[in-house]
């Protein structure tokens, strides 16, 4: 029986382009099976980031309603304990 890692990631991206190659990107991984959520706005990625368990964040610091460090500070304060990695164009 193959096993396969699984992990669950929220994807902040409000590029539909950059998401849709980011996800096929990951489902590209014959190791490890990713469930993407994409969210495209920091309001709604925070929101998210609160129902859920996140194994890991891909963050656009550019998004919709935020940029920069500001994005990065609002999402960090309550992932802390999350690895977030900057995805950037």
């Amino acid at each position: 029986m193959n096993e396969h890692a699984e992990y669950s990631v929220l994807l902040f991206e409000d590029d539909a382009d950059h998401a849709a190659l980011t996800t096929a990107t990951l489902a590209a991984d014959s190791l490890r099976v990713w469930h993407v959520t994409h969210v495209d706005s920091l309001a709604a990625g925070l929101d998210t980031l609160r129902q859920g368990s996140w194994d890991c964040i891909l963050l656009d610091l550019n998004i919709r309603d935020s940029n920069g460090l500001d994005t990065f500070h609002a999402v960090a304060e309550i992932a802390s304990n999350i690895p977030i990695i900057i995805n950037s164009g």
